[in-house]
């Protein structure tokens, strides 16, 4: 998952997306697609963090243990997502590897950023810094789908909506229109620390311009790799400012 944009003016974006964006008529759901099509929690592995080069795997959760969660009240206030799981795809082609991604995004994620982009649709000002002048009016269509983007993002490369076509693939970004999960592919790693396909990141949503000025360090980040035959592997993971010591307890830096 690509790590959002905060500095997108929606003045700006306002007389395209329209053309470009599915408009929502209410917030995205939060669960998976449908039955048999989300992520399966008897299959899925759990990576807490604990270290790397995790793998190979074919299907992987990832959350940030409950001992820092506990810990980081303002973290978990403006949080972009709980976690996510991620499945390995299996291509035929030896050229390409893929993912799939599923987004764990709480329902108060969606509200405070629509909040946000209604409240500050030009964040920051033509001089790059926080605008604190008035702020247009955005149509809410125009706002949900930017929040759309920011939280969970749209196709890119050969990507387009709905699943990729595996017998044919690509590089790109494919997502489906729920909201809920994209599917990457890229190139492959033939190793633990070869190419990364993804990099998954834990982030907060802005309070206010000061915070998209300068932006917080994203509290966790995930680097996968894939490999064609559908396995993956976390080749890094940090969680910023905690570390483990020798009896696996997490301290803070």
């Amino acid at each position: 998952m690509q790590t959002t944009t905060r500095t997108v003016s929606l003045t700006a974006a306002s007389t395209v997306t329209a053309l470009a964006l599915v408009a929502c008529s209410s917030e995205p759901e939060t669960s998976g697609p449908g039955p048999g099509h989300g992520p399966d929690p008897d299959k899925a592995v759990s990576y807490e963090f604990t270290q790397e080069g995790f793998g190979p795997f074919k299907e992987v959760s990832i959350t940030i243990p409950d001992e820092i969660t506990a810990e980081k009240s303002h973290y978990m206030d403006r949080r972009q997502y709980d976690g996510f799981t991620v499945r390995g795809l299996d291509i035929p082609s030896p050229q390409f590897c893929g993912i799939e991604v599923f987004y764990a995004v709480p329902d108060q994620a969606w509200e405070q950023q629509i909040e946000f982009l209604s409240t500050y649709p030009d964040p920051l000002g033509e001089d790059g810094y926080p605008n604190e002048g008035p702020q247009p009016d955005v149509p809410e269509d125009i706002v949900k789908d930017e929040a759309n983007k920011r939280l969970v993002g749209t196709p890119s490369g050969a990507g387009d909506w709905g699943p990729p076509d595996l017998d044919n693939p690509a590089k790109g970004e494919w997502h489906d229109e729920e909201k809920t999960r994209k599917w990457v592919i890229g190139d492959c790693a033939t190793s633990t620390d070869g190419d990364t396909l993804e990099r998954l990141v834990f982030d907060t949503i802005p309070r206010d311009p000061n915070d998209v000025f300068i932006p917080s360090v994203p509290l966790a980040t995930a680097k996968v790799g894939a490999m064609n035959d559908g396995e993956m592997f976390i080749q890094s993971g940090q969680i910023e400012g905690w570390e483990q010591d020798s009896n696996g307890d997490w301290l803070p830096r």
